[in-house]
């Protein structure tokens, strides 16, 4: 993971770095925690959808700013 992020702002993709950083903290806080936040939250899924609702809106915010030039 280092190492791509090191690759993307060493070659000045800026945004591509923040993303894969973004998509690798996802992973990491919320597929290897998954028994942690089940335990957490119990029955009741409105937590885990809200976390996975806000999660997706900000990848979808990030995979738009790639398209973007001037930002």
């Amino acid at each position: 993971m280092f190492l791509l992020c090191f690759f993307c702002l060493f070659s000045g993709k800026y945004k591509m770095g923040l993303l894969l950083s973004y998509f690798f903290t996802f992973y990491w806080g919320f597929v290897s925690n998954q028994g942690h936040w089940l335990e957490m939250f119990g029955d009741n899924v409105t937590g885990l959808v809200l976390y996975l609702f806000s999660a997706t809106a900000i990848a979808l915010m990030g995979v738009i700013s790639i398209f973007q030039e001037n930002h």
